[in-house]
């Protein structure tokens, strides 16, 4: 199954690490869900901790989801809202995204 999104280019700060996770990916380096869920921080979460200041609302990662192509990319935000600079507006004419 393929999931269709869309997103507004209105939020502009974001930030293209795909050449640093295709690394990563091979050496699956990237456990923020098992640091989580141990209580700690995830390491990976320290990238927001750089960009953040630096005005950048998001990065554009590759996506590690079952079947995904190398070409496939995750929007992450973490300043984001219904508002200029960082508005988004979802497009989910399915209805199979959570309402909160």
């Amino acid at each position: 199954m393929h999931l269709q999104s869309s997103w507004s280019k209105r939020c502009r700060s974001r930030h293209e690490l795909s050449p640093i996770w295709k690394r990563a990916r091979h050496l699956q380096l990237i456990a923020w869900a098992t640091a989580l869920s141990g209580g700690e921080r995830p390491a990976s979460w320290s990238i927001y901790d750089r960009l953040r200041p630096q005005g950048i609302a998001g990065i554009l990662v590759p996506s590690f989801a079952p079947g995904a192509e190398t070409e496939d990319r995750n929007l992450v935000l973490w300043d984001w809202g219904p508002d200029l600079p960082h508005k988004v507006n979802v497009f989910d004419p399915s209805g199979r995204l959570p309402k909160d």
